[in-house]
């Protein structure tokens, strides 16, 4: 038997107890039945399992036993309420066995059978917690969008002196130029990491928006973008598509995700003697993507494996990134519900992803 709360209170206003006590235990929804004084008279499977206690530990207890400032006289001035108007909601925290806490919303029906009245407790988790949540939510929206208009007001700044940069190296000295090299390279180092605090919270706020895929142009798009600090060198490139189905997703989701991939296959190949190799390969399913970018670097460190979608983590000395770009990708997949894993060595390392189908 399932019922949904309201069906089950209007079962218990018209049912007779002797008929209830077999039906208790088939009912999803946590179910506590009480006399007027408070005392418990028997729980349901849901409500044991709920309260941590067992059935005979129950029936030795009263209600206000079992709701956090819940009183006798509290207790009474709520049935009260329910002889005038036979049903009462309200919220509280449950006492489990354990002394853990719990925040229930309680639904209350008064049920007559002969010339017994009872009382029937219907409870569901999170009752106080609708505000708290609504209000962390909004402090995380909000906190979401002072990152997102600060790292954008950051970056115009920094171009800007990227700029003067630029121009002061025209009849400069070669000592003062290696200066303005080093603030350079510093100003690129903190426009990227402005750059992807951007986008991190952008992959937060933004919903997403399903378009039609172009998965060569998309991973051309995103080679072509690659800066030029990353690609020092000579890159042979592979590219196998198998496109048999249609394949519609967030196109800015998904560049985020694959993007830190592509860029690290690209900064960490070549450094080892053997030419810089990257294959790039996507097919196209019903249920979705499955992409692999395999290339021929120094693969990742056996100890570091754990942490490499970790925020701010750099996995190598050579690493010229952020420390975000992994944990972009982590972000990025985490809310288009893909998945992203990875294979490594000392012939290279293998990125497995899979993005799922809204087509």
């Amino acid at each position: 038997m399932k019922r949904t709360d309201l069906s089950v209170g209007d079962y218990f206003l018209t049912a007779d107890h002797s008929a209830i006590a077999g039906v208790l235990d088939q009912i999803d929804e946590s179910v506590i039945w009480m006399d007027l004084s408070g005392k418990i008279i028997r729980a349901n499977k849901s409500a044991i399992l709920k309260t941590g206690y067992t059935q005979m530990e129950l029936i030795l207890l009263n209600v206000f036993d079992l709701y956090d400032g819940l009183s006798m006289s509290g207790w009474f001035l709520h049935v009260d309420k329910l002889l005038k108007q036979q049903r009462n909601n309200f919220k509280c925290k449950l006492i489990t066995k354990s002394g853990k806490l719990m925040p229930i919303a309680v639904k209350t029906y008064l049920i007559e059978s002969g010339s017994n009245t009872y009382v029937c407790a219907i409870i569901k988790e999170g009752g106080s917690e609708s505000t708290e949540t609504k209000r962390m939510e909004r402090v995380v929206y909000e906190y979401d969008k002072l990152i997102y208009r600060l790292s954008h007001d950051l970056r115009s700044p920094i171009s800007t002196i990227m700029g003067l940069v630029s121009l002061a190296k025209k009849g400069s000295t070669e000592e003062q130029q290696e200066y303005l090299r080093l603030i350079e390279l510093t100003l690129k180092k903190q426009n990227t990491m402005m750059t992807n605090v951007h986008h991190l919270s952008a992959i937060h706020t933004t919903p997403v928006q399903n378009l039609d895929i172009n998965f060569p142009d998309l991973i051309n798009d995103i080679i072509s973008n690659i800066p030029k600090e990353i690609e020092r060198r000579e890159t042979n490139w592979s590219f196998k598509f198998k496109l048999s189905e249609y394949f519609c997703n967030d196109y800015y989701l998904i560049s985020k995700l694959l993007t830190p991939v592509i860029e690290n296959s690209v900064q960490f190949t070549g450094l080892n003697g053997r030419k810089s190799e990257i294959d790039v390969s996507v097919s196209t399913k019903k249920k979705g993507a499955e992409i692999k970018i395999e290339d021929n670097g120094i693969g990742i460190d056996e100890i570091v494996q754990d942490q490499v979608y970790e925020m701010f983590f750099r996995g190598s000395p050579s690493s010229k990134g952020s420390g975000l770009g992994l944990y972009l990708s982590s972000v990025a997949a985490s809310k288009l519900n893909a998945t992203i894993d990875f294979v490594t060595g000392r012939k290279g390392t293998t990125f497995n992803i899979f993005i799922p189908n809204c087509a």
